[in-house]
């Protein structure tokens, strides 16, 4: 039996539990390892290293007469070459002190590696974004960074992807940014897909007819809020019984208060269940990202939903049959309020979309496929460092 020890952060193990039950489920010895810091060299070095940061990130805002947001300062940390070298020595640290050390290293995302310097072990990523697409997106860190920052960061980046044995990304959108930004050959790309991050909501059905629309209105210019809510106007004055949820944030002060919009900002996973089984469609057309994981959990309750043809979703879906995607030339917002309503005033279609949706899911877009593709090498990597 391979033993698997799964290592990230403690946010990103907790998002995709489900992707490490499924590669449970297949056999293997799953071992899994957080970014604690379990010793006190790891705490002080840890408290050292943020605080050089934060001095720093403070001078800087001091210096160009910006104000000093210290919950920004704490996020771009966690994104910096500081914090990528930090949680990766961390991580070849508490893997040499594992007294029955893993055959093999899944490593989740790139904002660290699970080794510092050469690896003793073979590792995999399993990637849903990378920092150049983030960049592109404008999911950049909060502290502007400096050409040398970011430069840094990239070589750190670029660096784990090359000592990686193989790198499974979610869609053929992070495939294309690992071989075009990073320079990594193709043939050691494994385009695994992904799945829902919260469970499927088992013995609900799936209630249709409700006029309601949902948006996850958090990073609101990213994630396509002003043609959303351009839209819902002009739907608004065709037919007023059609409402709009907004959950993931308030709404920016320019639109609170809207008519027919409900805006309920963070939510609980047990509410976004509810909206996904009794909402009609979910709009997501972001401008530009990786991979929105709310149109993945829609997608998996069985409602439909509106997505650009710019972030890593749309390349895993068929237009028409389980969503409909929006090209450039129709982000507009009397093209979007035409293809909303085409959606809720055709019970058939809505119906269809929605079964689509489930059948995607289920044939494709799931942990369990994710984790089948991914086992054959696990399988061969185990083999070739055996031999």
């Amino acid at each position: 039996m391979i033993r698997l020890c799964i290592t990230g952060e403690s946010a990103y193990l907790r998002r995709y539990a489900l992707l490490v039950r499924a590669i449970g489920k297949l056999g293997y010895d799953v071992s899994i390892l957080d970014d604690e810091r379990t010793s006190a060299s790891a705490w002080i070095r840890h408290v050292n290293t943020v605080s050089a940061f934060g001095i720093g990130a403070t001078l800087a805002a001091w210096a160009s007469r910006e104000r000093v947001d210290r919950e920004k300062i704490k996020s771009a940390f966690y994104r910096s070459a500081d914090a990528f070298v930090a949680k990766s020595r961390s991580f070849q640290e508490r893997i040499a002190r594992e007294a029955d050390k893993p055959d093999l290293i899944l490593h989740l995302f790139g904002f660290s590696s699970p080794f510092a310097t050469q690896p003793s072990l073979p590792y995999v990523h399993y990637l849903d974004d990378t920092a150049a697409l983030r960049a592109r997106s404008g999911d950049a860190p909060a502290k502007p960074s400096s050409p040398k920052e970011t430069e840094r960061f990239a070589l750190l980046e670029r660096t784990s992807y090359e000592r990686a044995a193989h790198i499974f990304a979610a869609s053929p959108f992070v495939a294309t940014s690992l071989e075009n930004d990073y320079g990594i050959p193709r043939s050691k790309i494994e385009i695994v897909g992904t799945g829902p991050t919260i469970d499927i909501a088992d013995g609900i059905p799936k209630l249709y007819g409700s006029r309601r629309l949902v948006f996850n209105a958090s990073e609101f210019s990213r994630r396509g809020g002003e043609l959303v809510m351009a839209a819902f106007e002009v739907i608004r004055r065709a037919d007023p019984s059609i409402t709009l949820v907004t959950v993931g944030a308030p709404l920016p002060s320019a639109y609170a208060g809207r008519d027919g919009v409900d805006d309920r900002g963070l939510v609980t996973p047990d509410v976004m269940r509810e909206l996904y089984t009794t909402s009609d469609v979910l709009l997501a057309p972001t401008l530009s990202g990786p991979l929105p994981h709310v149109a993945m959990e829609a997608l998996a309750h069985g409602m439909p939903v509106i997505v650009r043809d710019r972030d890593g979703v749309s390349d895993l879906l068929t237009d028409g049959l389980d969503s409909v995607i929006v090209s450039d030339a129709d982000a507009r917002p009397d093209r979007l309020a035409e293809m909303i309503r085409e959606i809720v005033d055709d019970d058939a279609r809505l119906r269809a979309l929605s079964e689509g949706a489930r059948a995607t899911v289920a044939a494709r877009l799931n942990w369990s496929v994710a984790a089948e593709k991914m086992s054959p090498f696990f399988e061969t990597i185990h083999r070739t460092v055996d031999a």
